[in-house]
């Protein structure tokens, strides 16, 4: 039928340069482990129908178009340097690690629930994005030593625990929504603090 049909133990691997094409995964096997993207000098793919990821979605470099993806709990949401088009839907939340220089995207959820940590690998930026209004993270926030995190003057609420290790950049106010506990070898500066 030419689609493809996987399951929970499935791992979906995308390589090579330009556009793939679409991919459509049957209605009974549309729950897979992982997907990896890694299509690089422009390239592309397309997941055709729903999908559901219940390990982890990798995006080292390239385009996903996808509407109608699913993170189920407890996955995680790797960003290189690739995107994808449009938001996931969390079952309940989802990570997001960043290990490329970026400004934020459609990896990051705008629902105040779906965000469980965030971190920023050894190394690289992260700028939220413009659009963003504020971002939630219900877990932990992790700033990997010589990486930053630029918050973009967005209003910040965190749920856990908060780790800088490194650089935390052009801060608005931050709302700590639990007890949390603030550790690593870097120094915070916040315009507001709400507790």
């Amino acid at each position: 039928s030419g689609e493809l049909s996987g399951n929970t133990a499935s791992s979906v691997v995308i390589n090579g340069t330009g556009a793939f094409g679409t991919i459509n995964f049957d209605v009974a096997g549309n729950s897979i482990s992982d997907l990896t993207l890694n299509r690089i000098t422009s390239g592309t793919a397309t997941i055709g129908n729903d999908l559901t990821i219940n390990s982890f979605l990798d995006l080292p470099d390239g385009a996903l178009t996808k509407t109608g993806l699913t993170m189920a709990t407890g996955t995680t949401l790797y960003r290189g340097v690739g995107t994808i088009s449009s938001i996931p839907t969390a079952i309940t939340s989802y990570t997001v690690y960043y290990y490329g220089t970026v400004t934020s995207a459609n990896e990051l959820p705008t629902l105040a629930t779906a965000l469980q940590d965030l971190f920023v690998d050894t190394g690289f930026t992260v700028t939220l994005n413009a659009a963003l209004t504020r971002i939630t993270i219900n877990g932990i926030l992790t700033i990997s030593p010589t990486s930053t995190f630029n918050a973009s003057t967005k209003p910040i609420t965190i749920g856990g625990n908060w780790v800088n290790n490194g650089t935390f950049s052009n801060p608005d106010s931050v709302s700590f929504a639990t007890s949390t506990t603030m550790s690593g070898a870097s120094n915070n500066s916040f315009t507001v603090v709400n507790i």
